[in-house]
């Protein structure tokens, strides 16, 4: 994802707080207030000096699949790091 250009700018590395005439703009999961407790957790371990919170999400729903399967289900994991952008 980091060498893929389409990802340029799309990638918070850190928390931030993103302001619009004096107030908060909540756009993406970075600039919430649970990302910005998260990195100072991982700051006060002077053993995790330069690592980055990077959250995950994880997501399954059913799908089914009937061309030459017979109608079988599956639940494909859907996985994606949760510091890009929305609109990515």
């Amino acid at each position: 994802m980091l060498a893929n250009p389409d990802f340029k700018d799309k990638i918070d590395f850190m928390p931030l707080r993103e302001f619009v005439d004096g107030e908060r703009r909540l756009k993406n999961f970075m600039g919430g207030d649970w990302a910005w407790r998260q990195a100072d957790e991982i700051a006060k371990d002077p053993e995790t000096h330069g690592a980055a919170f990077v959250p995950v999400i994880l997501g399954s729903d059913k799908t089914t699949v009937s061309v030459a399967t017979g109608q079988n289900e599956y639940y494909p994991l859907y996985a994606s790091i949760d510091n890009v952008y929305n609109n990515v």
